[in-house]
């Protein structure tokens, strides 16, 4: 039976490449994104006119609009099998130039967005007593990066949310599970936002002038070809949706780099503690 799946921020980078892989597999999908008609039009007409692909125009951060997807899905097929939050956006510079409007906009698309998502959905999974939530997380989930902190706030955020919900579904048949994805070339890189409070970044003097020296090199290492290939983490979120229930692990780390063996050192050294912090709860 084909599963039907709708996957969030599918304009461009791991959206766009996990709906064009899964779709060519015979999955049905309904590939969600901003501004269908503006910004985004020409990319929704290309994913739409492909096989097994409808594309939706959805902001995670207006919960009518989610609300209004969710059903549309669901009135047309009866079902979401796989909801994929993939939608975020990533901010880069000194921190305290940050306003607490730049932040509460980071929190609506990188936090509040998935978990709108999943309220929508998981009733309809609740009633079927099944369903698969992947939840697109990052490196910078488990280490926080300097001049990354804001960004790296709202992905810890999500793996917080993502691992206390995970031991309340898992036995009504629901897997909500996260992957960690390395540094690769999604373009999200070259649209980062940089704090509005300019006056603060000045005071800092040389120090400021990191964050610019370390966005010239990601761009260079981009440029060169160098950084992995997207389609990894497509071919990760295939594998995890045909993996058997039950045996999906709740984080995968996709990051052929040094710094995957990190977060993957990091995730067993948790896991372990885990087990053992629940314990006290008396779960």
């Amino acid at each position: 039976m084909t599963k039907t799946i709708l996957i969030t921020g599918t304009s461009s980078g791991f959206g766009k490449r996990t709906t064009e892989l899964l779709a060519d597999k015979g999955y049905k999908v309904y590939a969600a994104m901003r501004n269908t008609k503006s910004n985004n039009a020409e990319v929704a007409t290309e994913l739409d006119q492909l096989a097994n692909v409808t594309v939706l125009d959805l902001d995670v951060t207006d919960k009518e609009s989610v609300i209004k997807a969710v059903e549309n899905v669901i009135s047309k097929e009866g079902t979401i099998d796989v909801l994929i939050n993939n939608a975020a956006y990533t901010v880069f510079g000194i921190t305290e130039s940050f306003t607490e409007e730049d932040f509460k906009k980071l929190i609506d698309v990188n936090l509040i967005g998935p978990w709108l998502l999943m309220q929508a959905v998981l009733p309809h999974m609740r009633k079927q007593n099944d369903g698969l939530i992947i939840n697109m997380s990052s490196g910078a989930g488990r280490f926080a990066v300097p001049f990354c902190s804001m960004y790296s706030s709202t992905k810890f955020g999500l793996e917080g949310l993502v691992e206390g919900i995970y031991f309340e579904l898992k036995n009504l048949g629901i897997e909500n599970i996260l992957i960690e994805p390395g540094n690769f070339a999604t373009g999200l890189q070259t649209k980062m936002k940089p704090g509005s409070n300019e006056s603060v970044v000045a005071e800092y003097g040389e120090i400021a002038q990191i964050p610019n020296k370390i966005g010239e090199g990601m761009l260079a290492y981009f440029e060169s070809g160098q950084a992995p290939d997207v389609v990894m983490i497509a071919e990760k979120i295939l594998q995890l949706i045909e993996t058997e229930k039950g045996k999906r692990p709740l984080r995968s780390v996709v990051d052929p780099t040094p710094m995957g063996i990190a977060i993957e050192n990091a995730n067993e050294a948790v896991k372990a503690e885990s087990k053992e912090f629940i314990k006290t709860f008396g779960l």
